[in-house]
């Protein structure tokens, strides 16, 4: 058998050896005698057999179908008649040729195939169209499409060197473009026969799914090592956005025979499913990794241009509002539209994260905002789904819309605006906090909240709603919603920025207690979560808050003095007065030197500092100072064998006493050189916690006089004399 075949695949390659260099013979004639020849040799390489494809590539048929290719793709116009049946077979020939086979592959790439099937494609990409209509095509065109796309395909399954070409030459952007006008979703529907049986519209369709099938598998293969924007640029934004247009009604009224065709209408629903997932995640992505598309959205203007930035932007948060759940569906069983739905869903919660990404991309915040016109319809759509939907309506208007204000929310000007009265929006975020609200709605709520906490005028509106008070009767930080510890970190971050400089808001997450199953306060609750938690962010941002409300209660006193307000404070200050507050801040300074993080390590020693100024509060530091600390991961880049003893002599302190001794003592923490105001706070904590006569206040001060005497005795030139008086001050006070 083997003997057979393998003389009649050289036999059929030998004779497109010839007719490629006939020039004697009729055009058409000789692309049909092309196209026969083509066909018995790729119906005979269907068999795959390595050693046949093997025995092949030592012939010239890599270079002959690459010449055919380009003489029949050269006309002026697309390629029609024997011709264009003459590609398809070549096309089939060389799919087959290069199926599983890494040195076929290289062998048409050097002969220039790929760049022959590129200018294929090229050319109905430019052909004359309604980018919104589908191309007229004859099914022999179809098929050679199709094919065409099979063979970028077999060529760049796991092979590189295909995959670079096609890269360099624009191949995603030429395949997307097309694929939009062979196959443009839920088209099927409205297709009618046109003096056609209604088996030609089936087949017709039939291709143009097919050639949308292998096109995204050729996307996919390309996709698999080069990032997105490095194959799809803005021009791409055009087709996909359309994509988006296609599911977003009114939908035709109008519907053609293939609705009641239910061999091929699941098909071809799926393939519509399929192109919108795609088309979602690729703006998803591209909004998120691509400058020039970040860009062009901040170019948002009124012009109707279809290559406008603004008109695309709003379609696209018009699929968000209004994109639904084609007509077509309606045939299906319930356990298939379920399905559906829910691919849906998923598709349109990926264009809610492209509008959150654009909206947060640094170009675009300012192109967004008008601050000559502050109802610019961006700012005000995302309003409107915020307030209009926050009786649970569409939860993920709410989600979308909050979450891309807190992205603009980045400058004081903006978050003055999004507070001011007339929109009514501060009270609308109040109610999201409620208790019983999904986590899902107060993570967006807190993801807008939290911009707005860091500015004094929105901080003002947010204090007169209470939100300190709301986030600690939403249980926020409770154990049953530790599953959602992004959320729980925003909600801290939220309570840190209002309790700073603001003793109100202190006292209120000090002293107001929960009304629900947990009757904590919100110092009490956060205490509990950084506690349960293992993660540093969450550890270090929670302690952060805790010294935000330490150093309000302690520092700052009420613009209203009444006794009630200060009968709170003094509340505040003992709830915050416990073993508890003390370990969590020694911990704070314990992870900020790893790195190191000197602000830590400083609202650390700051914070232990007010506490040690209250009553029992110098026993509580003494303890927690003389405790062990905890042992954390050290990061690989402190590790130097080869540096550390000279750069960092400092090792890993068994205590927190020994960390402030070795602030003091040492110029450098892990390479870094140590602020002059930290080692002077250091001092200042040692005198608090040492001068007592209670048991721990002489354990610290038995374990560092002599080191501190050491340092204050060193005359060397290397000791800082503000350090050096700092010590001394600290033994006197001892003394």
């Amino acid at each position: 058998m083997a003997s057979t075949s393998e003389p009649r695949s050289l036999r059929f390659a030998s004779e497109l050896l010839d007719l490629s260099a006939r020039q004697d013979l009729v055009a058409d004639d000789r692309w049909t005698q092309v196209a026969t020849s083509a066909r018995n040799l790729a119906d005979l390489l269907r068999i795959r057999e390595m050693v046949e494809q093997s025995a092949l590539g030592q012939t010239p048929l890599p270079r002959t179908l690459t010449s055919l290719m380009n003489e029949a793709v050269a006309g002026p116009s697309v390629p029609l008649g024997p011709a264009l049946s003459a590609i398809y077979e070549l096309l089939r020939t060389s799919a087959n040729f290069c199926m599983d086979h890494d040195g076929n592959r290289q062998l048409l790439l050097t002969a220039g195939f790929p760049h022959a099937v590129i200018s294929l494609l090229q050319r109905y990409v430019a052909a004359p169209n309604d980018i919104s209509q589908r191309l007229h095509l004859s099914l022999m065109e179809l098929k050679a499409l199709k094919v065409s796309a099979g063979v970028l395909l077999n060529m760049s399954l796991h092979f590189e060197p295909v995959r670079d070409y096609l890269t360099s030459v624009n191949a995603a952007q030429i395949i997307l473009l097309l694929r939009s006008r062979i196959y443009p979703p839920c088209s099927w529907a409205v297709a009618q026969p046109n003096n056609v049986a209604i088996s030609a519209v089936t087949e017709e369709w039939t291709w143009r799914s097919g050639f949308s099938d292998w096109a995204s598998l050729v996307l996919v293969e390309l996709l698999r090592d080069a990032p997105i924007y490095r194959l799809l640029t803005i021009k791409s934004l055009v087709p996909l956005v359309e994509i988006l247009a296609r599911f977003t009604p009114p939908y035709h009224s109008n519907l053609g025979p293939l609705l009641n065709e239910p061999t091929i209408r699941l098909t071809l629903i799926n393939t519509d499913l399929e192109i919108l997932s795609e088309t979602c995640s690729y703006l998803e992505s591209l909004a998120i990794d691509s400058e020039d598309v970040q860009d062009f959205f901040a170019r948002s203007t009124d012009r109707s241009s279809e290559s406008d930035p603004g008109p695309l932007l709003r379609q696209i948060v018009d699929f968000v509002e209004f994109g639904d759940y084609p007509p077509t569906w309606k045939e299906e069983s319930p356990i298939e539209r379920d399905k559906l739905s829910k691919a849906f869903d998923m598709c349109k919660a990926a264009v809610i994260k492209t509008v959150v990404e654009v909206s947060g991309a640094p170009a675009c915040i300012d192109a967004l905002w008008d601050l000559d016109r502050p109802d610019g319809w961006f700012i005000s759509r995302m309003i409107g789904w915020v307030k209009s939907n926050a009786n649970g309506a569409r939860d993920d208007l709410v989600i979308c819309g909050a979450l891309s204000l807190g992205n603009l929310a980045r400058k004081e000007p903006y978050c003055a605006a999004l507070v001011q009265p007339s929109f009514g929006l501060v009270p609308i975020l109040a109610s999201l906090l409620e208790l019983h609200t999904d986590v899902k709605l107060k993570h967006a709520a807190l993801g807008l909240l939290k911009h707005l906490a860091q500015t004094a005028i929105s901080q003002v509106a947010l204090s007169n709603a209470d939100i300190v008070a709301k986030l600690v009767e939403s249980e926020i930080w409770s154990e049953k919603l530790d599953m959602a510890e992004s959320v729980q970190l925003l909600a801290v971050g939220t309570a840190k920025h209002l309790c700073t400089n603001n003793v109100s808001n202190a006292v209120q997450l000090a002293v107001t207690r929960s009304t629900g199953t947990d009757a904590r306060s919100g110092v009490d609750q956060v205490l509990a979560l950084l506690k349960r938690s293992d993660t540093i962010a969450v550890k270090s941002e929670s302690t952060r808050a805790i010294f935000q409300v330490i150093r309000a209660v302690c520092k700052q006193r009420h613009s209203n003095d009444s006794v009630i307000k200060e009968e709170a404070q003094h509340k505040a200050i003992e709830a915050l007065t416990v073993p508890a507050t003390t370990t969590a801040l020694v911990e704070l300074a314990n992870q900020g030197r790893i790195k190191p993080y000197f602000i830590l390590i400083n609202e650390s020693v700051l914070g232990l500092i007010l506490l040690s100024c209250q009553p029992s509060g110098s026993r509580l530091v003494a303890e927690a100072s003389l405790a062990p600390l905890s042992a954390l991961p050290v990061p690989q880049s402190s590790l130097s064998t080869s540096q550390s003893s000279q750069s960092s002599p400092i090792s890993s302190p068994s205590s927190f006493l020994e960390l402030l001794l070795d602030i003091i003592v040492h110029d450098t923490l892990s390479r870094a050189k140590i602020p002059l105001e930290l080692k002077s706070n250091a001092c200042s904590l040692l005198t608090l916690v040492g001068k007592d006569t209670e048991s721990y206040a002489q354990q610290i001060q038995e374990s560092s006089e002599q080191v501190l005497r050491s340092l204050v005795d060193n005359q060397s030139p290397n000791v800082n004399d503000k350090v050096r008086i700092a010590v001394q001050s600290v033994l006197d006070a001892w003394n």
